[in-house]
C-alpha cells in the first residue's frame, strides 16, 4: 500500500531523528469577526455598497479600491467593508474599556499605501536588503572554487526569495501569498540546517554529501506537496519549522564550540545563534500593535535584521579559510 504524503514526511522526519507532534486543526474564527455587531456591519455594508460578488463597489467614486494601487493589491469592496467595520468594533471595545480583539486571526492594523501590515513589510525589506548587501560582499571577497562556495551562493537566493515573499504576504494576506511565505520561510530554515551539515561533512566521502542532499530534497518536496495539495496544516508546518530550527541550532552550536579555538570566525556563528534565539522572545509574544502598526511579529522582523550580517560574516571568513586550505592540499 502506498503511503500518503503526510506519512512520507513523517518517515523522513524519523529518518533524520526528528520527532513530530500530533496535528491539530487551526481555529479560523477570532473574537472580533465573530462579534454580532461586526457581522451585521459587514453584511449591511456589502448589501448597500458592493456588487453581487462583493468585488466592486456599486458606486466606484466612493471606493478606495477604485485606485490603481488598491486594485493591484486586490482589495475588494467586501475587504473594505471588513476594514471599516473592524475599526467600528475596535472603537466600541475601547469605549467600554475592553482590549482590542483580533479579526480573522490578526490584530487590527492601519493600512498604509494599501499595505495590510506596513511595519512587517518594511522590516522584511530591511532583512532582504542586508542579505543582498552581504551577498554582494560575499562575491567581492570570496573567489569561486572553494568547497562551500556554491552551497552558500544558493542559500543566499533562498534567503532573498524568503524575504521577498514575507514582504508580499504582509502587504496582502491572500491564500497564495500565505502559502508562498510559509514555504519560503521553511526553505530558509531548512537550508540553514543543510548548509551547516554540509560544512560538517567536509572531508568525509562524497557519498555522504550526496545522500544528505537527496534526503533533504526528498523531504522538502514531500513537505511542500503535502501543504499545497492537501488542506494547509498550520500545526504541522509549525512543528516542522520548530523541529528543523532546534536541530539546526544544535548543530551550529556544536560546531562553534568544537572549533572555538581553531577558527576565530566560529564566534560569528555562535553570536548569530545567540542573537537568533533571543529574537524568538518576540516571535512567541503576542500583544496588540503599538499605534496600530508595531506588533510582536513586526518587531521580531526588526530584531532579526542583524542576524544575516553575523551569519554572512561567518560564511565569508569560513570560505576564505577553506579556499586557502583547499589550495594547500592541491
Amino acid at each position: 500500500m502506498s503511503l500518503s504524503l503526510k506519512s512520507s514526511s513523517r518517515l523522513i522526519f524519523l529518518f533524520a531523528y526528528i520527532f513530530l507532534f500530533s496535528n491539530f486543526q487551526n481555529v479560523s474564527a477570532s473574537l472580533g469577526d465573530s462579534f454580532p455587531s461586526y457581522k451585521h456591519c459587514v453584511k449591511s455594508c456589502r448589501d448597500g455598497f458592493c456588487d453581487d460578488e462583493g468585488y466592486y463597489y456599486k458606486d466606484t467614486l466612493s471606493s478606495s479600491s477604485s485606485s490603481l494601487l488598491f486594485g493591484f493589491l486586490d482589495w475588494r469592496c467586501v475587504d473594505d467593508c471588513r476594514y471599516k467595520c473592524m475599526w467600528n468594533v475596535v472603537d466600541s471595545f475601547a469605549v467600554k474599556g475592553w482590549p482590542p480583539p483580533q479579526f480573522h486571526g490578526k490584530w487590527p492594523f492601519v493600512r498604509w499605501l494599501g499595505m495590510q501590515e506596513p511595519a512587517s513589510v518594511i522590516f522584511s525589506l530591511c532583512n532582504l536588503a542586508v542579505n543582498a548587501l552581504m551577498l554582494r560582499r560575499f562575491y567581492k571577497q570570496v573567489r569561486p572554487g572553494g568547497p562551500m562556495y556554491w552551497c552558500w551562493t544558493f542559500y543566499a537566493f533562498v534567503c532573498v526569495n524568503a524575504w521577498i515573499w514575507s514582504s508580499v504576504f504582509h502587504t496582502r494576506d491572500l491564500p497564495f501569498t500565505e502559502m508562498m511565505d510559509y514555504l519560503s520561510a521553511f526553505s530558509m530554515v531548512f537550508y540553514s540546517l543543510y548548509g551547516v551539515l554540509m560544512r560538517m561533512l567536509l572531508g568525509a566521502p562524497v557519498f555522504f554529501s550526496f545522500l544528505l542532499t537527496l534526503v533533504f530534497l526528498t523531504f522538502f518536496l514531500n513537505h511542500a506537496a503535502y501543504l499545497i495539495l492537501d488542506q494547509f496544516d498550520y500545526q504541522y508546518n509549525m512543528t516542522a519549522n520548530i523541529s528543523i530550527g532546534v536541530l539546526s541550532a544544535g548543530c551550529s552550536a556544536t560546531w562553534s564550540i568544537l572549533n572555538w579555538k581553531k577558527h576565530n570566525h566560529s564566534r560569528y556563528l555562535f553570536m548569530c545563534l545567540v542573537w537568533g534565539l533571543l529574537t524568538l522572545l518576540l516571535e512567541v509574544s503576542d500583544f496588540p500593535p503599538i499605534a496600530w502598526t508595531f506588533d510582536a511579529h513586526a518587531l521580531w522582523h526588526l530584531s532579526t535584521v542583524p542576524v544575516p550580517y553575523l551569519f554572512w560574516s561567518f560564511v565569508i571568513e569560513d570560505c576564505k579559510y577553506l579556499r586557502k586550505a583547499y589550495i594547500k592540499e592541491r
